[in-house]
């Protein structure tokens, strides 16, 4: 079985949980996680267990099969328009 990669856009509790959830059953891997957050720190603790940390949005959008928008609502007009950039985001 192929691994599907994972981004997730926004590292704060509701991706946390999320996370936590799918390596502690197994879900997923560490390694298939692409992590993109304003704060690095948010990451560190994933990048250690070795999940990837993008340098934007739109680059964890572009390395990842699938992407989890986590961010909270009055944030979205600061990514959106990154991610709609993204070839084949709106497919």
């Amino acid at each position: 079985m192929e691994k599907v990669r994972l981004g997730i856009i926004g590292v704060g509790n509701m991706a946390g949980a999320i996370i936590n959830g799918a390596l502690r059953v197994g879900a997923l891997e560490p390694a298939s996680l692409i992590l993109s957050e304003l704060y690095p720190s948010q990451c560190a603790p994933y990048v250690a267990l070795g999940a990837q940390a993008a340098p934007s949005p739109a680059d964890a959008a572009m390395a990842a099969d699938c992407i989890v928008l986590s961010v909270k609502p009055q944030n979205f007009p600061d990514i959106l328009p990154a991610l709609a950039a993204v070839e084949g985001i709106r497919d």
